[in-house]
Order: C-alpha cells, then sequence, then structure tokens
C-alpha cells in the first residue's frame, strides 16, 4: 500500500474514525462499569445480598418482600417532619425507655405487641419506626413487611435509633 494514499484515506475518513474509536471506548468503559461496579456477594460465608427477595404468604397470597429493611439517617428524618411530610411516627421500645425520651408526635408500641398486632397502623403509611439504637425497630419493620404486608417502600427503620437522633442534637420530648 502507498503512504500518500493512507494519508489521503484518514483524511477522507477522519469523523468515521473518530466515531468507531468514541463506540469502542464508549462501550469499553460500560463493560468495565458493569464487571466491577457490581454488589460483591460471598455466598459461602453467608453474606445476604439485600436485592434478594424473599417470597412469603401473607392472608393466604404469596408475596415478594426485600431480604433488608430499609433505613432512614436521623438528617433525613429531620428533614421530612422539617417539610411536614406524613410521616407516622412509631417507636418501638420499653413505657419507661418511652417515658424517659421520644420524639414529639411519636406513638409508642412495644416490640412484643407489634409482632402480634400493629394496630392503627395502616400498611400504606409512611411509617418511621424508632428504637433505642435502631435494632428493634429494624426488627418491627422486617416484621411489619412480611408478616402484615406493610410496604417496603414506605417501612423505614431509623439509623442510629433513638441515640443517634439525640446524638445529632435533635429534640425529643420527655
Amino acid at each position: 500500500m502507498n503512504l500518500p494514499k493512507v494519508e489521503e484515506y484518514l483524511k477522507a475518513h477522519k469523523f468515521l474514525l473518530l466515531v468507531v474509536i468514541s463506540f469502542t471506548l464508549i462501550t469499553l468503559l460500560v463493560v468495565w462499569l458493569y464487571l466491577f461496579s457490581r454488589p460483591a456477594t460471598n455466598k459461602s460465608s453467608g453474606v445476604s445480598d439485600p436485592t434478594k427477595r424473599t417470597t412469603i404468604t401473607y392472608q393466604g397470597k404469596k408475596i415478594s418482600v426485600p431480604a433488608e429493611v430499609l433505613e432512614i439517617t436521623p438528617e433525613a428524618l429531620q428533614l421530612s417532619i422539617t417539610r411536614n411530610d406524613p410521616v407516622k411516627l412509631v417507636q418501638i421500645m420499653s413505657l419507661a425507655d418511652w417515658q424517659k425520651a421520644h420524639l414529639h408526635n411519636a406513638t409508642f408500641i412495644s416490640l412484643d405487641q407489634i409482632k402480634i398486632d400493629p394496630g392503627a397502623l395502616q400498611p400504606n403509611d409512611y411509617l418511621v419506626l424508632i428504637s433505642k439504637d435502631g435494632q428493634d425497630s429494624a426488627q418491627a419493620a422486617k416484621t411489619l413487611i412480611e408478616k402484615f404486608g406493610f410496604s417496603s417502600r414506605s417501612t423505614f427503620s431509623l439509623a442510629g435509633g433513638l441515640e443517634a437522633w439525640i446524638m445529632k442534637g435533635y429534640k425529643v420530648e420527655k
């Protein structure tokens, strides 16, 4: 092949070559992102995949629920309260702990009670469950979702619980 002909070809098809090279680089980037940005799971050590859904039976119907409970940070909850979002606050703790400190407008329900009957709570309410450290509220949220069919998209546990709320300097009632 003659060198001047190659130069003429490159000059004539410069735009086409740029498009092909760009497309190739974008394709490689997408493949790389797909391969290396997926969450790692380790099946042998029992690490659960939070995206995996579980099938349960509720009132005779099989429904799919998430394996994990969603958490809301104290900052995000404070923002929701400030914006007057229709948030129903439910504190899951002992009566003695409730009397020591609770959020304004929060409803008290014991963990034992919520396992039996969610009472006045409705499955489509935007719920934030609050416990002392976030553990009992996460368990209660999972119970509401799995046992009583509450929405996994609107049933949250306060991350870090009441302790995290107080550490952020947000108000509580006594």
